[in-house]
């Protein structure tokens, strides 16, 4: 077995991984299972928590605990000291990135477009959760 990759699990990979399943949820569960390793920074974790809080999503207090929860224990916080304006920041794009570089991660896993569009960037892959999957990244 190889090294273990390091990733960074987007905020709207969690949502959908959590709220419907699917592929998403596959990801996850690789994480959950130690296949892979995932970092997250305090603020990507404050944007989940108040992306949970929109309307649209109308999860259960007790599946919104879970999906935080999810994240705080598979995951390890870093503290990005690394800033970078390359997306216009609409959400958390860039720190999505610099969480990433701080980590020294090998692929951001991410339904976004806009992050997608930048693959690879700085040696970094950035892929939909399916092409995730499909790739080398888990043994």
């Amino acid at each position: 077995m190889g090294q273990i990759q390091k990733i960074i699990l987007d905020t709207n990979l969690l949502i959908s991984g959590f709220g419907w399943g699917g592929v998403p949820k596959q990801v996850c569960d690789l994480v959950e299972s130690g296949r892979i390793q995932n970092f997250t920074s305090e603020i990507l974790i404050l944007e989940l928590q108040e992306v949970l809080s929109y309307s649209k999503f109308p999860f259960s207090e007790a599946l919104k605990i879970r999906i935080v929860a999810f994240l705080l224990s598979y995951s390890t916080v870093l503290h990005p000291k690394i800033s970078v304006s390359v997306l216009p920041d609409k959400n958390t794009d860039n720190r999505v990135l610099e969480c990433a570089l701080e980590a020294r991660a090998d692929c951001i896993v991410t339904g976004d477009k806009l992050l997608q569009s930048l693959h690879p960037w700085s040696g970094i892959s950035i892929l939909s959760p399916a092409k995730f999957l499909e790739s080398s990244f888990i043994d």
